[in-house]
């Protein structure tokens, strides 16, 4: 559920009154490719709000501002909209975004936090599969009744490691947190390398 409400504190001498915003549970889940040790990323756009404020009016000049200055690099992921458990809505994000139909047993919980702090307070639970060839069903790309354009990405795992502090690519701290769980010492598959 997405919406605001109004939130109304009573004291002796003051009313408080402040929006508070109220946004659905989340997974995310990040996932390697089994076979190339390769990790699976997605593009999605975040284009309005990487425009400086003054020039976000009701016409953008695109030829100032190219739509790729607003592609995030992130996990899969998807609101939690559905009688079904978390293990379940993260396979479909991942069939629906990435085009891999995983089994339930093989998405593993990394932990659950709290993100928009400070605007909703909303539960997101992060986690983690491996794929193979043998589980792709189609390319990904999201659901385009939706509006979805989502395109898949895969990046060695020197290429991710580098996402960690590096300021120039758009990225959500969930990919960041991720990335830390992954390459401190979570790396599960037997080919993936010991070092980078």
């Amino acid at each position: 559920m997405y919406g605001l409400a109004t939130y109304i504190k009573q004291q002796p001498s003051t009313k408080i009154c402040c929006n508070c915003y109220i946004q659905h549970q989340q997974t995310s889940v990040g996932f390697c490719e089994a076979v190339q040790a390769r990790l699976l990323f997605l593009h999605l756009a975040v284009y309005y709000n990487s425009l400086p404020a003054e020039e976000t009016g009701p016409t953008i000049d695109t030829s100032k501002y190219p739509p790729s200055e607003g592609i995030t690099i992130e996990l899969c992921a998807g609101i939690v909209d559905k009688d079904k458990c978390l293990e379940e809505i993260a396979k479909d994000e991942i069939l629906e975004e990435c085009g891999y139909d995983v089994p339930i047993s093989s998405i593993k919980k990394i932990t659950s936090f709290k993100s928009g702090v400070g605007v909703s307070g909303s539960v997101q639970t992060l986690f983690y599969a491996e794929v193979t060839d043998g589980m792709r069903q189609h390319s990904g790309g999201g659901n385009t009744c939706e509006g979805e354009e989502i395109d898949v990405v895969d990046l060695t795992l020197s290429e991710a490691k580098a996402l960690i502090f590096n300021e120039d690519v758009p990225r959500p701290v969930t990919l960041i947190l991720a990335l830390m769980w992954f390459f401190d010492g979570n790396m599960s598959l037997t080919n993936l390398p010991n070092k980078l």
